[in-house]
């Protein structure tokens, strides 16, 4: 069983076209500075913020 309210929706996508050819180089980069993020803890205060409703727009209230 599971409860009706999830825990946190994230819709945040990164896509790089297939036919680019710098889009294999920025993937690396993009992960690479990802792993900082997530090393340092920055990408899990994100995240704290986002399940917080840190990051609503301004005509959604918490």
């Amino acid at each position: 069983t599971h409860h009706s309210k999830p825990l946190l929706i994230n819709t945040s996508f990164l896509l790089f076209p297939n036919k680019v050819e710098q889009s294999e180089k920025l993937l690396q980069i993009f992960n690479l500075h990802l792993a900082q993020f997530k090393q340092d803890g920055r990408y899990q205060a994100y995240f704290k913020g986002l399940e917080q409703g840190d990051y609503l727009p301004l005509y959604i209230t918490k």
